[in-house]
């Protein structure tokens, strides 16, 4: 539950600061220059975990707190819903960064490369690691088991509406795992605003949406996403926000973001819209993909 508890610190002459005396008791800050909330580490565990599993908010289970604090609301708490927000939000950022490893970089933080705190498809072709030596001469019947196969599709349930914005929660870690850098992609779409998507479809609506009722009052209309066709596992760097809807800009960087990850020669794409994609991809690849993203 939630209490109210007096803390003594420390006040030797080689006193540690609070929020580090804190950390070496489990004890989680809300904040490190004047610290009034704290969780225990087992506690930050157990949201991150119950998270996962049940798909609960953050919201839900504070409200569980609340009730096993106090179940009559004789007496109510202070809220302090935000504080753990912010808390769990930092907890699950750094053990992002201790399961990748980054602790023990000489390089730290500031080493990090874009993608690299993703966890890898271990069903993907990755020469020197899963792959024989000498794969390369397959005949080509067994070809295919040394594909990369990669499904693209867009998911319209995740929208984020025009509340919040990026000086008031800038996030952690954009672009070390799943999702594209926000700056450099966000540049190259708006780059391509003015640019019609033509479709010669009627039945795909993905195109004809992009610009309509739906995503007013909206930053962004949904997500692209590319999974790796086996195990369904996300894409390094394979996650973008849609600004407008699926519009060919948007799919082509996170497309081409995903194919830094590929390290075979040969690719199957899965998308629900390729015979409208995929007939000028080339031209754009070589006309107007950033350098950074080009296979």
């Amino acid at each position: 539950g939630i209490h109210s508890v007096a803390i003594q610190y420390c006040g030797c002459s080689r006193a540690i600061p609070h929020h580090i005396q804190l950390l070496r008791r489990r004890l989680y800050p809300a904040s490190q220059l004047s610290v009034k909330t704290c969780a225990t580490f087992e506690l930050l565990r157990l949201l991150h975990k119950m998270a996962l599993a049940t798909k609960s908010s953050t919201y839900d289970f504070y409200r569980c707190l609340e009730w096993l604090t106090d179940n009559t609301g004789v007496k109510p708490l202070a809220s302090r819903y935000r504080a753990l927000c912010r808390m769990v939000l930092q907890w699950r950022h750094l053990q992002m960064l201790k399961w990748g490893g980054i602790p023990h970089d000489i390089g730290g933080i500031s080493a990090i490369e874009p993608g690299r705190l993703a966890v890898r498809c271990p069903s993907c072709p990755y020469p020197g690691i899963n792959l024989h030596n000498g794969w390369e001469q397959v005949s080509e019947e067994f070809q295919f088991l040394y594909m990369v196969f990669i499904c693209m599709d867009a998911n319209f349930r995740l929208k984020n509406q025009l509340v919040s914005n990026y000086s008031q929660d800038p996030g952690q870690g954009i672009g070390w795992a799943y999702m594209v850098p926000r700056k450099p992609y966000e540049d190259y779409v708006l780059g391509k605003a003015n640019d019609t998507d033509i479709s010669t479809c009627v039945s795909f609506q993905a195109l004809s949406k992009s610009n309509n009722k739906f995503t007013v009052g909206l930053r962004y209309s949904g997500s692209g996403i590319t999974v790796c066709g086996r195990s369904e596992m996300i894409f390094p760097l394979g996650v973008g926000n849609l600004q407008k809807g699926e519009r060919y800009s948007n799919m082509d960087y996170i497309f081409g973001s995903a194919l830094q990850f590929v390290f075979v020669s040969t690719v199957l794409i899965s998308y629900d819209i390729m015979c409208q994609w995929f007939v000028n991809l080339f031209k754009r690849i070589d006309k107007d993909w950033p350098d950074h993203i080009k296979p």
